[in-house]
C-alpha cells in the first residue's frame, strides 16, 4: 500500500449502507452576499461533487480481527486518483464559506473511497463522511496546543473540548455560525487548560493568553479561523498495493 502525503481526521467513518443515496443540494453559505460569494460556493459545491466516485464500494471481509477490502476486477484506480485530487484540494482550502456546503454534505452515502485510519481496518469513506471529517477539523484543533505558544512544533497539549460526538454537538447548535462555535470551544479550552498539573503556572498563563487573543480576534471580526487540514492520517489504497 502506498501512503499519500495529504492528512488527518477524527470522524472515522465506517461501511457504507444504502445502494442509491439521494444527493443532498448544499444551502447558500452564511455569509453569501455578492455575486463572488454565490460562485465561490458553486464551486465548492463541484468540488464535493467530485468526491463521489465512479467505482462500486469494494466489500470489506474480516480476516482473523482485521476488516480488508476486496476490490473488483473492474475498479478504476484512476478514478480514485481523481476523488484523491478533489479530497486534497477540499482539505486545503481556508475559504469559511466551504464550512456550511460541508456540513449540507455530511449524510450524502455515496461512496468515495477506500482507506485504512488509525489502524489496521479498512473503510469505505462516503462523501459524507469526507465532508464530516473536514468540517469537524475546523472545531478539532482548538484543543490543540504547545506547551510553547511560540513554538511551531506539533501540538503536545491536547484537552477534552467534549466532542466525543461531534455530530449530535453540532445538531445541538445549529442555528450557531461557525465563528460563534469556534469561540464557544475555546472558552471551553481556557477552563481545561487551567485544569492541566503536568504544565506549570507560567505554561497555563502563556497558552489561556494565546486563547484569549484568538477568541477576541475571531469576535470582533465575526469571522471563523478556517485551517487547512492534514491527510496523513489516512493509508490510502492504490493499484500497485493489490498486487
Amino acid at each position: 500500500m502506498t501512503r499519500s502525503l495529504l492528512i488527518l481526521v477524527v470522524l472515522a467513518a465506517g461501511p457504507l449502507a444504502g445502494d442509491e443515496p439521494k444527493k443532498p443540494v448544499a444551502p447558500a453559505p452564511e455569509s453569501q452576499g455578492d455575486a463572488g460569494s454565490a460562485k465561490r460556493a458553486e464551486e465548492w459545491t463541484k468540488r464535493i461533487d467530485s468526491l463521489a466516485s465512479k467505482n462500486t464500494a469494494p466489500r470489506l471481509t474480516r480476516n482473523n480481527v482485521i476488516y480488508e477490502p476486496s476490490f473488483p476486477h473492474d475498479y478504476d484506480w484512476e478514478d480514485q486518483e481523481r476523488v484523491l485530487e478533489a479530497l486534497n484540494a477540499l482539505a486545503q482550502c481556508s475559504d469559511p464559506e466551504l464550512w456550511d456546503i460541508l456540513i449540507a454534505h455530511g449524510e450524502d452515502q455515496r461512496y468515495s473511497f477506500t482507506a485504512r485510519r488509525f489502524g489496521p481496518n479498512a473503510y469505505n469513506f462516503s462523501v459524507g463522511s469526507a465532508c464530516r471529517m473536514l468540517a469537524g477539523e475546523q472545531l478539532l484543533w482548538i484543543g490543540r496546543m504547545n506547551s510553547d505558544p511560540d513554538s511551531r512544533g506539533r501540538p503536545d497539549v491536547i484537552v477534552n473540548l467534549g466532542l466525543r460526538d461531534l455530530d449530535k454537538w453540532r445538531s445541538e447548535r445549529r442555528e450557531k455560525a461557525l465563528w460563534e462555535l469556534q469561540v464557544e470551544l475555546l472558552d471551553k479550552a481556557a477552563l481545561e487548560v487551567g485544569k492541566l498539573e503536568r504544565l506549570s503556572d507560567d505554561q497555563k498563563k502563556a497558552l489561556i493568553a494565546q486563547i484569549e487573543r484568538r477568541k477576541d480576534g475571531i469576535s470582533r471580526s465575526r469571522k471563523a479561523i478556517f485551517i487547512r487540514v492534514h491527510l496523513d492520517s489516512f493509508d490510502f489504497y492504490s493499484k500497485a498495493s493489490q498486487k
